[in-house]
């Protein structure tokens, strides 16, 4: 389950805009696999020998360059997402139209309320107990997840049986990657790591929590609201970086978006359109007017 370091550099922010922008312009997997082979220089032997190592089923050489010839025009998603983290772009950038995973029966965690999950999972020492607290935590069953999986995961999806035998300890934990990468996803884990015991707690740990305090007040408000909607990847520091470009107004309009799903999300009954919390002292109704309207303001004042 450890990590293969990937061959191709990490970009730049305004070089990793590039590349999605590049393919975003493109219609077909083909055309994008291609893309990203030409520009890192990255050939099919090298790329097939890289894959080898992270698919128990890794595709034939043959197979390979059916792809970039467009003779097997979609692969699986396992396939993608490999091909994804070894480009470093997302998922969705090479297949859009399967970007929409079925929907996890688990409700989205708050900040607290995933940390304490973290914190349970590191105090397991085997991927079966970590599997097992989460089956539990969740009060999920086999038959429930097996579901899932199969749909996010088709062929690939291991078996009742084999999903049984990970429950009760007679396998260690899944050898196919994409496994545990789903069951990741299913129980809103944000990275695999946390279910592979051989993992150091270093490399897992988070930013301290009291590090938002160096944030001020849009930005600190911005991260509660992620938090609450289920986007609990993103750390204090990322905000940061991300948010030191934009201006208040986009800020305002991202966290009234926030505040929105947080209410649609929690009053599903109910409108969620001007519904959120205008006590807030960051609030405005979400009007989206496009980047050049932001601009021609900003020269009026």
């Amino acid at each position: 389950m450890a990590e293969v370091d990937t061959p191709v550099p990490e970009r730049n922010r305004r070089t990793q805009a590039a590349v999605e922008a590049d393919l975003g312009a493109l219609t077909t997997f083909t055309e994008r696999f291609t893309y990203l082979l030409d520009r890192e220089k990255v050939t099919i032997p090298t790329l097939h020998s890289w894959l080898t190592q992270r698919l128990e089923d890794c595709p034939t050489t043959k197979t390979l360059y059916n792809i970039r010839s467009g003779h097997t025009r979609h692969p699986d998603d396992a396939f993608v997402q490999e091909i994804a983290s070894l480009f470093r772009v997302r998922f969705e950038d090479l297949a859009p139209e399967r970007l929409v995973s079925p929907r996890t029966a688990i409700s989205p965690r708050t900040a607290d309320e995933q940390r304490t999950v973290e914190q349970d999972l590191l105090a397991l020492p085997t991927f079966t107990e970590r599997f097992n607290y989460l089956l539990t935590r969740e009060v999920v069953g086999i038959p429930e997840l097996h579901r899932w999986l199969t749909k996010r995961l088709g062929e690939r999806c291991p078996t009742p049986q084999a999903l049984y035998q990970l429950k009760n300890g007679y396998r260690r934990q899944p050898k196919d990657l994409a496994v545990v990468n789903g069951t990741a996803e299913f129980f809103r884990l944000g990275d695999a790591r946390w279910l592979d015991p051989s993992v150091p707690a270093s490399e897992l740990t988070r930013d301290d929590p009291h590090e938002a305090v160096e944030l001020d007040p849009l930005d600190r408000e911005i991260k509660h609201y992620m938090d609450k909607v289920g986007l609990l990847g993103v750390n204090a520091r990322q905000i940061k970086d991300a948010m030191k470009t934009a201006s208040t107004e986009w800020k305002r309009q991202y966290l009234g978006l926030l505040q929105a799903l947080d209410h649609d999300r929690t009053n599903p009954a109910e409108p969620a359109t001007g519904t959120a919390d205008p006590s807030s002292p960051a609030w405005r109704a979400p009007q989206f007017r496009g980047p050049d309207a932001t601009r021609r303001s900003h020269r009026r004042g």
